[in-house]
């Protein structure tokens, strides 16, 4: 006797239940990979913000320094004021640090406001070049002939870093 046997079409409940399980591993995989990529791109865009932050401040720093070019020395050596964390330019500019951001106001500036140019900043400082090495800026006056100023502006982050800026003033002797 014959028995026709059929050959079953279709899938089993197995064969349902291991894909599904696979295609579970995949999304779960391609799901963290997303995140990672997502917080990467924060952390990217973060950093980019800080850089384009710290040049935008030591351009305008520059800019400053430059306002303040061509002033006699003894002038221009008697009107700044540097304190901790402060310093005045002879033409009223003022860089300050207050509640760890380093704020910016002019005088110039009709609206009179501060403008942050940094945050999550612990320390402002300024050195002064005297006898081949910078030291801290005294209220004195230098006796050479030169008529170039050399300053070394340090800013501290709370993170532990600090960026440097050399800057040369050109004065009238």
């Amino acid at each position: 006797m014959k028995r026709n046997y059929k050959i079953p079409y279709g899938i089993t409940l197995i064969e349902v239940l291991v894909s599904l399980a696979l295609f579970s591993i995949i999304s779960a995989v391609c799901i963290k990979l997303v995140a990672n990529l997502s917080s990467g791109y924060n952390r990217l865009q973060l950093a980019s913000k800080e850089q384009r932050d710290i040049s935008e401040t030591f351009r305008v720093l520059d800019g400053d320094f430059n306002r303040n070019n061509y002033r006699k020395k003894k002038d221009f050596l008697e009107n700044i004021v540097v304190k901790s964390n402060l310093l005045i330019f002879p033409n009223g500019d003022r860089w300050e640090v207050k509640n760890q951001n380093l704020v910016r106001l002019s005088p110039s500036n009709s609206r009179n406001n501060e403008n942050i140019m940094m945050s999550d900043v612990k320390k402002l400082e300024l050195k002064i070049w005297d006898n081949n090495s910078f030291i801290e800026f005294k209220e004195k006056i230098f006796e050479d002939q030169s008529t170039y100023l050399g300053f070394e502006m340090k800013i501290y982050m709370i993170s532990a870093l600090s960026f440097k800026r050399l800057i040369i003033v050109k004065c009238l002797p």
